[in-house]
């Protein structure tokens, strides 16, 4: 059963960077697909980097060397899934990169092809600019339009607009695409350093893409990216592109005779971007109006020669000019940052000495505010020597009358011990005394008796004598 996708990375000496771009592939949330590395004639190891991988869903094949464009559309041709997907050696896929794709798709059957945002990386994978910061850097045909104006705009107007304002969509690792367009489109062209815009240019003419908005991609800037081996070359082939392109394809939007056509003509005015290549974009459609229609003024260019040392004579002096003037223009932008800064620094300077010097008035007053604040310690230290001297004092005070108390705690108590020893004695004597006197009295009624029976007997004693 075929897969979904087939990613196919075309290799090409990136020892340094091959791995990471296979394992972001294997690391995919969506797991239905095969993977085809076309190694391009490598010179260094990068296909030493790739003999321990054991994945059966990938599929190694090796050419030799015949450029980007050639091992791109082989692996293409071997590729058995319905989208196809394209990563570069050297970069790298986010792991949900092909699950929103196929998210995507599935939700718009209409959609010929799949893009996404993209940050910049260096050699060691670290950030160098977000995908938010490089979409600031693209001009937006919606946003120079009027509202009437952009909805008459169809969805492929605008991404084609936007692609002649400058290759937004960047590379072609940033591409997923449906089988049958990529059949209705054809191959890649044999260009070294724009066979992605070529491409781009003749896909956004013909199906409806989309371009989601989340970073899902990451390419890598390295010494040795593609770009920077030849800078005329790659002006030259970009004036072959868009001659081939205008010459083959008429804007919709300037048939028409209503606000849309102004305002297109207003933004291509300003975006439209010949990457240096304007005068040999001009010449070849001028020379194309005088031929032929069937002719192909792009490869007539090429194929000649004369024409093509010429041109590239004319873009080496234009690019080295245009260096030397990005130089200029650079150096005036530092000149003009140093003087701002130096009038910054100035501004700086002025701003150390006033807030110096208020600093040291600060410090001045807080020394004199300490010093006072040294007075009045001393004085609290005077006053809390007298008042813990008083305290100590008045504790010994305390201490003596509680002795004091405590002595005549004690003899209190001994005196309510007497007191009470007493009062028990005197109860004792008053019992003792109640005794007595009960005593007494029993006997004196006892001797008043005695003393009447002897008196008795003493009458009657007298009696009978």
């Amino acid at each position: 059963m075929s897969p979904l996708f087939s990613v196919v990375i075309p290799l090409y000496n990136h020892e340094r960077y091959v791995l990471e771009a296979v394992e972001s592939v294997l690391a995919q949330t969506e797991v239905d697909f095969e993977l085809i590395i076309v190694d391009d004639g490598s010179s260094d190891g990068s296909v030493d980097q790739l003999k321990e991988l054991t994945d059966p869903r990938i599929r190694q094949f090796s050419q030799t060397n015949s450029g980007a464009h050639a091992a791109l559309n082989r692996g293409i041709e071997l590729a058995q899934g319905q989208w196809v997907a394209v990563l570069n050696s050297d970069d790298v896929f986010h792991p949900d990169r092909l699950k929103v794709a196929r998210e995507c798709l599935d939700k718009d059957p209409s959609l010929g092809a799949f893009f996404s945002s993209y940050d910049f990386i260096d050699e060691d994978s670290a950030l160098i600019r977000s995908a938010e910061e490089i979409q600031e850097h693209w001009a937006d045909p919606m946003a120079s339009m009027s509202e009437e104006a952009g909805e008459l705009l169809t969805g492929k107007e605008e991404v084609l607009l936007k692609l002649l304002g400058g290759n937004f969509l960047h590379s072609t690792s940033n591409l997923i695409i449906r089988r049958e367009a990529l059949e209705a489109i054809g191959a890649f062209s044999a260009y070294r350093y724009v066979h992605d815009y070529d491409f781009f240019l003749r896909l956004a003419v013909r199906e409806k893409i989309v371009c989601e908005r989340s970073a899902l991609l990451q390419y890598r800037l390295h010494e040795e990216n593609t770009l920077k081996e030849d800078a005329a070359e790659s002006v030259y082939e970009t004036g072959l592109v868009l001659i081939d392109f205008f010459s083959r394809n008429f804007l919709s939007v300037f048939l028409r005779d209503d606000l849309l056509f102004f305002e297109v003509y207003q933004y291509l005015y300003d975006a439209l971007r010949g990457y240096g290549a304007d005068r040999m974009l001009l010449t070849g459609l001028l020379a194309r109006d005088s031929q032929d229609e069937g002719v192909d003024m792009a490869s007539r260019l090429n194929g000649n020669p004369q024409t093509r040392a010429f041109l590239l004579n004319r873009l080496v002096a234009a690019t080295a000019l245009d260096a030397e003037q990005a130089e200029l223009q650079w150096q005036k932008g530092q000149t003009e940052h140093w003087w701002k800064e130096s009038v910054a620094s100035t501004r700086r300077v002025e701003e150390g000495e006033r807030e110096l010097e208020w600093q040291r008035e600060q410090t001045h007053h807080w020394w004199q505010e300490a010093g006072e604040r040294e007075e009045s310690r001393e004085w609290q230290k005077k006053q809390t020597d007298i008042w813990w001297q008083r305290s100590e004092e008045r504790a010994a005070q305390i201490w003596e009358r509680d002795q004091s108390l405590n002595e005549k705690e004690t003899e209190l108590e001994e005196i309510r011990r007497s007191l009470e020893w007493q009062k028990e004695q005197t109860d004792n004597w008053w019992a003792e005394s109640q005794k007595r006197e009960a005593q007494i009295a029993a006997d004196r009624r006892w001797l008043g008796m005695a003393g009447v029976v002897r008196m008795f007997r003493i009458q009657v004693s007298r009696v009978f004598r």
